[in-house]
């Protein structure tokens, strides 16, 4: 799944094609002017499709992402041998333990206890409650203690900083924008080279010659 630079990049690209074939279209004396048009509706067409699919792609991608980050980083690590009943039944011992303590220094305390005694479980289960409850000073800790996961914690936070700023009105209009085909060209004209307006005055002034027409045959009579 393409990530956002190389999207923005391919959307931004397919855009000065657009406008390049169009100029092309525009510049050629061979095509009718019915021609030209038929040949840019049918490009915009094509843009507006490949611009929607880019936009899906991207969405999905940033979802996809949010949930690996958030499930190597706060998800269920399996130990005692991979045998998962244990290991949930661990981590909801753990949990309840956290629930009781009432502040940070009780929890910086407990960390420092489970990592001498290795107690893995606990330890991962400290950084998640940390994170959820702002103490910042204990996942600083645990971060010290696994510093090899400093730069995955760091990546799901600006990740969800990121899609939180997406999520507002001119991440929005940005997204929308970036995606967004330009206006649609003019439709072809009639295929009798004729104008639909200039038709419209010839039946309008041929009603009005009948009605004239009638006027008379009745005065006449």
């Amino acid at each position: 799944m393409a990530d956002y630079g190389t999207l923005k990049e391919r959307a931004l690209e397919r855009k000065r094609e657009y406008a390049q074939a169009v100029a092309a279209i525009d510049a050629n004396t061979q095509l009718s002017e019915r021609g030209k048009a038929e040949q840019k509706a049918a490009l915009h067409a094509k843009l507006e499709a490949d611009l929607a699919s880019m936009r899906q792609q991207y969405s999905q991608g940033r979802a996809e992402r949010l949930r690996k980050l958030q499930h190597d980083a706060l998800g269920m690590r399996m130990s005692y041998n991979g045998d998962r009943a244990t290991t949930e039944a661990s981590y909801r011992v753990a949990l309840a333990q956290i629930d009781q303590m009432k502040n940070s220094d009780e929890a910086l305390t407990a960390l420092k206890r489970a990592d001498r005694m290795q107690d893995n479980t606990m330890t991962h289960a400290l950084a998640i409650a940390a994170r959820e409850r702002g103490w910042s000073n204990v996942l600083s800790a645990y971060l010290r203690i696994r510093p090899e996961e400093a730069q995955m914690w760091q990546d799901l936070d600006t990740h969800e900083m990121g899609m939180q700023a997406e999520a507002s009105g001119a991440g929005r209009f940005e997204e929308r924008m970036l995606f967004a085909a330009p206006a649609r060209p003019a439709s072809p004209p009639p295929a009798d080279g004729g104008s639909s307006s200039g038709n419209n005055a010839q039946m309008n002034a041929a009603l009005r010659d009948q009605w004239r027409g009638s006027q008379g045959d009745a005065e006449g009579e």
